[in-house]
């Protein structure tokens, strides 16, 4: 179900965060420790803010408008990714990864974490988080690159530490007419579970090896799938989906990833890739906002 709303409080809608009259700016990313509840947020472009409500200058030589980040509990640190340049132009744009520990504090920073740069997650309009996940059993962040200018240029990337990287590129595993929207990491299955623009969902035991579970077809969804979400109390994986015929939003939820269960949403409301969808134990449903004025429920 869907229910309107007139605003969606703190960082899920970009909360302008003010103090004083320079560290301000729409929330572009905001990274959970799930044990502790500590959080960091990016404002703007450079500035950093704790859930402590700390906020810090990072300075003019960064840019966190185009981000993805993710926490480590074996590191005890959050690695966050970074795409300099907002423009077109290939020369303009350049990835770095950095590490803060639970606090905030900035501890190491990679300049150049690919042999790809300045090929990064690029769309006009804009920002996808969920592009970064890391495995404690694995002991390994996975990255994945989305690159519209050039789709031959996605890539996945691999780390133990969030400064070196390994590449492999995305053709050889999804095709070289699709790219990667989302990808997450479901400990208790041992799985990576990987999202694509051709409406498919892929499964990897270590980010290298993947195998494709499922092709949504037209008459499943017919313009395109955004996210990728676990409850582990259920033992449920959710994907969003947006449809061009009404109702336009919906989801598929399955506990046996053969099986899949549809949803129906709202008309007129719709999702994109920088909403954001989560599990609620709470009240035992898939929580997601839209690009439009409609918060979107689907229970289990």
């Amino acid at each position: 179900q869907t229910k309107t709303f007139s605003e969606i409080y703190r960082l899920m809608d970009g909360e302008k965060y003010s103090k004083g009259s320079s560290a301000s700016g729409k929330c572009r990313l905001c990274i959970q420790d799930p044990t502790t509840k500590k959080w960091i947020a990016f404002f703007g472009s450079r500035y950093l803010r704790t859930s402590s409500g700390i906020v810090k200058d990072l300075g003019s030589d960064v840019d966190f408008v185009k981000s993805t980040g993710c926490w480590s509990n074996k590191l005890q640190k959050f690695c966050v990714i970074e795409q300099k340049g907002l423009t077109n132009t290939s020369s303009s744009r350049q990835l770095a990864s950095y590490l803060f520990d639970i606090d905030g504090n900035l501890l190491e920073k990679s300049t150049n974490i690919n042999s790809l740069n300045r090929q990064f997650q690029y769309s006009a309009g804009g920002i996808f988080t969920e592009k970064i996940c890391w495995s404690d059993t694995e002991n390994k962040f996975i990255l994945v690159s989305s690159n519209y200018v050039s789709i031959s240029q996605n890539f996945l990337a691999y780390s133990s530490d969030g400064i070196n990287w390994t590449e492999i590129k995305l053709n050889t595993i999804i095709g070289s007419s699709a790219y990667p929207k989302m990808i997450i990491r479901i400990e208790s299955l041992g799985l990576f579970i990987l999202l694509t623009s051709d409406k498919s969902i892929y499964t990897s035991p270590d980010g290298l090896t993947w195998e494709k579970i499922k092709t949504f077809d037209d008459s499943e969804i017919n313009y395109g799938c955004y996210h990728l979400v676990w409850s582990e109390s259920k033992k449920t994986l959710c994907c969003t989906a947006h449809d061009t015929k009404v109702p336009h939003i919906h989801s598929y939820t399955t506990s046996d990833f053969i099986n899949w269960t549809k949803q129906y949403g709202e008309t007129g409301a719709a999702f994109s890739e920088n909403a954001k969808v989560i599990w609620s134990d709470t009240t035992n449903a898939f929580i997601g906002t839209t690009c439009t004025k409609y918060i979107y429920t689907a229970k289990i």
